[in-house]
């Protein structure tokens, strides 16, 4: 856990330098603030890691339980509307942990909303980042030399790569954040200087 929040501890740097926002917490409130994160935080990640790798095969053993249909091409049915409830449960979950992150790790915590420009974009780059470094590990690395070369290593070395690349969408989404946070508060000054005119 400690390790794992020393990402969101420097998280929230990255994010004060993307919203030109002055740091003013302690060292203790940064780190206690980082560990929450990284606990609310991993178990959406979680559901959404469950729901994007393991999805096909729940749905398949849920739909061998079944034997009662009430009509022919109801596991049919059935598997097409989990599936769209899938991918909208991934955005979802995936939508609220980066909210957490976007709201509370800055220095100025921004207001929370549902959904922001930048966690929708980080969700979507997640799902499709995911999916194809799933494809990319699944066809073109033949594991068995692979293993061979690396061993265990092996493993932490593809891990590694995947949090480097959920990493590198995080720090997408805050910069489009902060970008449009900016643009708001430009507005927000353009509109407070007209009306003194």
């Amino acid at each position: 856990l400690w390790w794992a929040s020393v990402g969101f501890s420097g998280m929230v740097g990255d994010l004060n330098r993307a919203l030109a926002i002055q740091e003013t917490r302690s060292y203790v409130r940064i780190r206690l603030l980082a560990i929450g994160v990284t606990i609310l935080v991993s178990l959406f990640v979680i559901a959404s890691g469950i729901l994007l790798f393991f999805g096909d095969w729940l749905i398949q053993l849920f739909l061998q339980r079944i034997t009662v249909t009430p009509y022919p091409s109801f596991q049919a049915h059935l598997a097409a509307i989990y599936t769209v409830t899938r991918w909208i449960l991934i955005f979802i979950f995936l939508n609220i942990g980066m909210q957490i992150v976007y709201s509370a790790l800055p220095a100025r915590p921004l207001p929370w909303t549902l959904l922001s420009p930048g966690s929708a974009i980080f969700s979507l780059c997640w799902i499709l980042g995911s999916s194809g470094f799933a494809v990319f590990v699944n066809r073109f690395v033949d594991y068995e030399i692979y293993q061979e070369l690396y061993g265990s290593l092996g493993t932490l070395i593809l891990l590694m790569l995947w949090l480097y690349l959920s990493s590198f969408f995080l720090l997408i989404g805050g910069e489009v954040n902060s970008q449009v946070n900016l643009f708001r508060e430009k507005l927000g000054r353009n509109a407070a200087q007209l009306s003194l005119i």
